[in-house]
């Protein structure tokens, strides 16, 4: 690849998709203090990367679905979740869980997990739940921002 013909975005997606250790360290030294408070989750976007074969414009069109289809998702829990219907609750938990793991976000996967277990073990799930599942999208939407893999039009 010759970057001399490559816009910064471009450049920052090639980074971010292929290297992302040495994304977060360049962030980290051009941002500073605010490093922690932008990067305060990890994703790996390698497996997004792969299945939409490298394709920077496919990415970004997977990305925007993404940001739909979960607060599509944060929505039909809160629905299901006041019309007390179990089932449809896990199937949307376990829906909500696989679009965190395309991003490969952790903490958000293991979030899930532990509402799946409320699920099981109260037969419901609580509002704070789905407040928490919510704030894992937001953070995962801030940090794609920060990657320069999302823009400011969501």
């Amino acid at each position: 690849m010759h970057f001399e013909n490559c816009t910064n975005s471009t450049i920052t997606i090639f980074v971010c998709l292929f290297f992302p250790n040495l994304a977060r360290n360049l962030f980290f030294t051009h941002a500073g203090s605010n490093f922690t408070q932008l990067m305060a989750i990890s994703i790996d976007t390698r497996y997004l990367s792969d299945i939409c074969i490298n394709d920077p414009a496919m990415i970004s069109e997977l990305l925007h679905e993404w940001v739909d289809d979960t607060e599509t998702k944060i929505g039909i829990l809160r629905h299901r979740q006041s019309a007390n219907d179990g089932k449809g609750l896990f199937n949307t938990l376990h829906e909500l869980k696989t679009n965190f793991f395309m991003l490969g976000y952790s903490e958000a996967i293991r979030g899930c997990e532990e509402v799946l277990a409320t699920l099981d073990k109260q037969g419901t799930i609580f509002t704070k739940d789905i407040d928490r599942l919510a704030d894992f999208r937001e953070k995962t939407i801030n940090e794609l921002r920060a990657l320069s893999l999302l823009g400011d039009d969501l």
